[in-house]
C-alpha cells in the first residue's frame, strides 16, 4: 500500500508540528521529523514497519518502529528506512 491507496496525500502534504512529510511505502509508515521537533530528529526518519504471522496474515499485526524486533513467531515485513541515533527512539519501539 502507498499514499495514495492509503487515501493520503502526497509525502510532503502530510505535515504536523513535528514532521514534514509522511510516506506509505510498501504498507511501511515513513515520518520524516521537522518543524517543531527536537533539532537533533530534524530532517531523520522513523520507520514503522508491519509483522504478522505468515500462517494468518491478516490478524494479528504487530507495529514495529525504528530497528525493534517482531514478536516471537512473527515475520517483519518492509523496508525500514529508520536514520534516528538509537539514543533518541522511543522506548516501546526498542
Amino acid at each position: 500500500m502507498e499514499n495514495q491507496e492509503a487515501g493520503l496525500p502526497t509525502p510532503n502534504k502530510v505535515v504536523s508540528n513535528l514532521i514534514t512529510a509522511l510516506e506509505v511505502d510498501k504498507d511501511v509508515i515513513h515520518m520524516k521529523f521537522g518543524n517543531k521537533a527536537n533539532p537533533q530528529l530534524q530532517g531523520k526518519v522513523l520507520s514503522i514497519c508491519p509483522a504478522v504471522i505468515e500462517e494468518s496474515q491478516t490478524v494479528p499485526i504487530a507495529c514495529v518502529c525504528g530497528s525493534g524486533k517482531p514478536p516471537v513467531n512473527m515475520t517483519l515485513f518492509g523496508d525500514n528506512r529508520t536514520t534516528i541515533d538509537a539514543k533518541f527512539i522511543p522506548f516501546a519501539c526498542k
